[in-house]
């Protein structure tokens, strides 16, 4: 799925793609005693957290 093109769907600008970017994690997972420092958003505030800031520096140096 991650390499699909199809130009009636997709964005010329990026060769068609179907799928620019995917990701599959809880943003602002509050379950429980889940560990605070892996949320990439703080679910009160709706702020970017320390670590959704590396995780977006992360992906930045992936394209």
């Amino acid at each position: 799925f991650a390499t699909a093109k199809d130009c009636n769907l997709g964005y010329v600008a990026d060769q068609c793609r179907l799928v620019q970017q995917w990701n599959w994690y809880s943003l602002d997972d509050t379950w429980g005693s889940f560990n605070i420092y892996s949320r990439l958003f703080d679910p009160d505030s709706k702020q970017i957290t320390e670590t959704g800031i590396r995780f977006r520096e992360y992906l930045a140096q992936q394209q």
